[in-house]
C-alpha cells in the first residue's frame, strides 16, 4: 500500500512543515532530509536553528503555533504537516 501511495510522486519536491523541536524531531528531520524532502522546522527560532544545523534539506523558522494567522500561512505552504508538539495544540493545527 505504501508503494502505491507514492507511486509516480517526486517526493523530493515535497515540503514538510515539522512543528516542534523535541527529542524525536531531529531523527525525523534527518530521515526526511535523507529522502531529499525539504523540511521546514517551525518552533522557536533558536531551537529550530539548532535542530537544523548540519542537515542539508532542513530550514528553521520561528513559528508561534498559538498565532493562528502565522500558523495558517505556514501550513498553506506545506504539502504535509507533522506535529511533534504537545497534543493540546493539535486542534489549532488541524483547523
Amino acid at each position: 500500500m505504501e508503494d502505491e501511495m507514492w507511486a509516480g510522486q517526486d517526493v523530493a519536491r515535497f515540503e514538510v512543515l515539522l512543528l516542534g523541536a523535541g527529542f524525536v524531531t531531529k531523527p525525523t528531520v534527518q530521515v526526511l532530509s535523507d529522502a531529499q524532502i525539504t523540511v521546514v522546522v517551525g518552533w522557536t527560532l533558536e531551537s529550530a536553528k539548532k535542530l537544523c544545523q548540519g542537515i542539508e534539506n532542513a530550514h528553521p523558522i520561528s513559528l508561534d503555533v498559538t498565532d493562528s494567522e502565522a500558523l495558517d500561512a505556514e501550513v498553506a505552504k506545506a504539502d504535509v504537516v507533522v506535529s511533534l508538539i504537545p497534543y493540546t495544540y493539535h486542534a489549532a493545527i488541524i483547523k
